[in-house]
């Protein structure tokens, strides 16, 4: 069998006859030459039969009918004897080929597939085969999964359902085939194709199938639509230079991309093409420079072809081509200067001529200081230089922004492609915006009691305040006074007397020779002038008037109430004052407030002896007019007899007798006490402050207790400790009873001084050690220590006698060593610390106890 094919089944109808050491076989032989039988191992003694083997494991690749001698010597079918045949009638082989066929692809459309581009239309496909065992059977494209047959095939040894020969069909095959890619099974977009070819078998399930890999193809049989939205990349307007580009989207949902196309610059009215091309590339939207035979308008046909090379609809758009300049214009002068009110200015410039096609879109303006100035510098008018835009006939600018002084107006007129003129034309402006200073004089800052003259004085930078031929301007300065006729004078200067009384509120302002004025008027468009100066003058001739209140506020007798009026500038000022009647000396004046259109005071009843005072009011308005009153409101003399609050008598001291001294010493506690009495009658509840003045160097200076009297008046304080003080007991008092001070007392205190010696007992020639405080508590420590003196008792005289005087430290203490020289017999010293009285030392002399040292003589 050829490679590739194997026998699985056999079937032979025949008769074998075994003979004379000769036996018929029936056998199949293996890969590697092992056999098989194919007989079942029946005996062969010459009947038919049909002997029928499978086997789908071991499979065989030759079938043999065979007789074979099986003897040593050698065998002879005989003629006297029985021989040994086969005879064979039919064979019938069931092979295997296992192997499938070989495929290759060829034609144009196998080629598109493998180049990745887009295509479309017509071309031919074709296939080649090959096949080592039962040929070549069938050959065809999968296109999308759908057979296409590329041609018929030929199998001489083929029948139905079996061959009669071991190759019945033809190998190698090729087919070629011209398929179109609009039809099925093709499809517009992405294909996957695929040669594919089967080899021979008894039915098509089992032949042998290969295919080549999948190629994917793309197909596009559809043209693009027309260019989105073409136009001129900057517009559809007219353009001084000779170079368009366009642009425009392409459409959507397109197969293949858009990679090409074809432009023509066309005439709009007769549609003849004056120029056109291909377009390289179409992906961005983008044709261009074009360049148009002349000045005019054209029209610009786009059509857009993809990868595939279908060319699409046209789209059309315009472009305006001008570069002609119209007619040179200029901007007519002003007439004088230009204030404020005029601004922004209205230019009008001189009509111009077309020059081109496009016409004359309109004007542009250029505003200098130094020298004129081209309106458009490069000779084309951009749109933010065009000053006015609505054509030939659209002559009047407003030029804003214009700053005091001279200024270069240059005018151009600009086509509508924005070709500038070739000469611009200039005027000059002289521009005064600023209005002009005015300075008052003469005005008082406040009320005054006489007539007052103002002066207005105007002043200009710009245009100025004079007069000027030429100039439609007319410079004023004006003074409008509260209820009089505005006064105007030509020129600078104004003056005006204001005599009303009252307050009369003056307007003052002027206009330079622009026009400018600061008179606050509404300006154009809403806007207004700068306000007028204002200033007021009030004038006030009459003085206040003064009566007091006879009537006495029985809960506040101290209270005196004085009202004063004035029509004019108003009470500025007032002072209560008193005095003694019959005295004949000056009023002295007390503190006065204003309240709720009164002015009051109260007399220090408590500071003045009893007796008859005149009381008198003088009050001043703001204008300087100065009057006085010493009468009631009924006509009659303020007097005022004093007392007007109840008397009290404060009485304090130290102990029972309430003496006003008392010594005490360093940690006792003074008991001061008293009573507050009115007539003899004791005050109950009253506050009472109990006032300590300490001495120079005591810290601190000062210390207030608070006490409050019993139901009969009395009252009792202890007194902390500290050093010597004044004491003094006040009573505040009230509206109705009088304040009271006690008598002065005086507590004398002493400080306390320690004193200690070691050792107690010593021999003659031996130091006694001692050492000691001065308590400080309240004071300051003198800046040298506190002086201290050492004292012993001398029997003889009775008396204490200095042993050494000096300074203790800044905390108060001492030290001193002592030694005894004239010790004879026995002895008891006594020794004591005294704290001596001195100046900035605010306790009295103290001393220490008493200490002892016994002193023996030497042995």
């Amino acid at each position: 069998m050829p490679p590739g094919e194997r026998v699985v089944a056999t079937e032979l109808d025949a008769k074998l006859k075994n003979a004379n050491g000769i036996e018929a076989e029936l056998i199949g032989r293996e890969i590697g030459a092992a056999t098989i039988p194919l007989d079942g191992g029946m005996a062969h003694d010459g009947t038919r039969r049909t002997v029928k083997w499978t086997d789908p494991v071991r499979t065989v690749s030759d079938v043999f009918v065979r007789l074979s001698c099986r003897k040593a010597g050698g065998c002879a079918n005989q003629s006297s004897s029985t021989k040994a045949y086969l005879e064979v009638f039919d064979v019938d082989l069931t092979v295997n080929d296992f192997r499938p066929p070989s495929v290759t692809a060829s034609g144009t459309v196998w080629g598109w597939a493998g180049s990745g581009d887009w295509r479309r239309g017509s071309a031919p496909l074709g296939g080649g085969a090959l096949d080592d065992g039962s040929g070549i059977a069938r050959i065809w494209a999968r296109v999308n999964g759908v057979a296409l047959d590329l041609g018929d095939i030929a199998c001489s040894g083929a029948r139905p359902e079996f061959a009669v020969s071991s190759r019945p069909c033809p190998s190698p095959v090729e087919r070629t085939a011209t398929v179109n890619t609009t039809r099925a099974p093709f499809t517009e977009g992405h294909n996957l194709i695929a040669i594919c070819a089967a080899d021979f078998a008894g039915s098509a399930v089992n032949a042998n199938q290969a295919c080549t890999a999948n190629r994917s193809l793309w197909i596009d049989n559809l043209p693009p639509t027309e260019p989105i939205g073409l136009k001129p990349a900057d517009g559809d307007g007219w353009r001084a230079e000779n170079r368009f580009e366009l642009t425009w989207s392409n459409p959507s949902g397109q197969g293949s991309p858009i990679d090409g196309g074809r432009y023509r610059i066309l005439d709009p009215g007769t549609d003849e093409e004056l120029d056109g091309g291909e377009l390289e590339t179409a992906k961005a939207g983008e044709l261009g420079p074009l360049t148009m035979p002349g000045p005019g308008e054209y029209d610009v046909e786009v059509r857009l072809r993809d990868a595939a090379g279908n060319l699409g609809r046209p789209a059309r758009t315009t472009v305006r081509f001008d570069d002609r300049p119209p007619g040179d214009v200029a901007p007519e002068p002003p007439s004088g200067w230009v204030s404020a009110d005029e601004l922004p200015l209205r230019q009008v410039i001189g009509k111009a001529a077309s020059g081109g096609p496009s016409g004359v879109r309109g004007y542009a303006l250029a505003v200098s200081r130094s020298a004129p100035a081209a309106p458009c510098p490069s000779g084309l008018c951009l749109e933010p230089e065009l000053a006015l835009t609505g054509g030939v006939d659209d002559r009047t600018g407003l030029i804003p922004g214009l700053a005091d002084g001279s200024h270069w107006v240059s005018a151009v007129a600009a086509s509508g492609a924005g070709v500038a003129s070739e000469n611009p034309g200039s005027t000059l402006v002289k521009v005064d915006r600023s209005a002009p200073s005015v300075r008052l004089e003469g005005a008082p800052t406040g009320w005054v009691n006489r007539p007052v003259t103002v002066t207005a004085s105007a002043a200009d930078s710009g245009s100025g305040m004079v007069p000027q031929s030429g100039d439609d301007g007319q410079p004023v300065t004006v003074i409008e006074a509260q209820d009089h006729a505005p006064y105007a004078v030509s020129g600078p200067t104004a003056s005006f007397t204001v005599t009303t009384e009252g307050v009369s509120r003056v307007r003052y302002w002027a206009r330079d020779l622009a026009g400018n004025s600061n008179d606050g008027e509404p300006g154009p468009e809403g806007s207004f002038h700068p306000p007028a100066g204002e200033a007021v003058v009030r004038i006030d001739t009459e003085p206040p008037r003064l009566a007091f209140d006879g009537s006495r506020d029985a809960n506040d007798p101290e209270l005196i109430r004085a009202k004063v009026e004035d029509d004019g500038s108003g009470v500025g000022s007032a002072t209560i004052s008193w005095r003694r009647v019959g005295s004949g000396s000056r009023f002295t004046p007390l503190p006065t407030t204003a309240a709720d259109g009164w002015f009051e005071a109260r007399i220090p009843s408590d500071d003045l002896a009893p007796g008859s005072y005149e009381i008198r009011a003088e009050a001043s308005d703001r204008a300087g007019n100065v009057g006085e009153g010493i009468l009631k409101e009924d006509g009659s003399p303020m007097l005022l007899e004093l007392p007007v609050k109840q008397r009290l008598t404060l009485k304090a001291g130290f102990g029972p007798r309430l003496r006003p001294g008392a010594k005490v010493g360093p940690k006792a506690r003074a008991s001061l006490s008293g009573r507050l009495t009115a007539a003899g009658s004791g005050i109950s509840g009253a506050p009472l402050a109990i006032v300590e003045d300490f001495g120079i160097g005591a810290r601190p200076g000062q210390r207030i207790t608070q006490a409050v009297s019993d139901g009969t008046g009395r009252f009792a304080v202890r007194l902390k400790p500290g050093p010597s003080r004044r004491i003094s007991v006040l009573y505040a008092g009230t509206r109705l009873r009088s304040r009271v001070v006690s008598r002065p007392l005086t507590l004398r205190a002493r400080s306390r001084v320690s004193l200690r010696i070691s050792p107690s007992r010593l021999r003659n020639g031996g130091w006694a050690k001692m050492k000691g405080r001065v308590a400080r508590r309240g004071a300051l420590m003198p800046a040298r220590g506190k002086l201290v003196a050492i004292q012993y008792f001398d029997p003889a005289r009775a008396k204490w006698r200095p042993v050494e005087v000096l300074r203790t430290n800044r905390r108060g203490g001492f030290r001193y060593r002592y030694r005894f020289r004239t010790i004879a017999s026995a002895q008891r010293i006594i020794f004591r610390a005294v704290s001596l009285a001195e100046a900035g030392w605010p306790y009295l002399a103290s001393t220490s106890r008493r200490r002892s040292v016994i002193v023996y003589p030497r042995r």
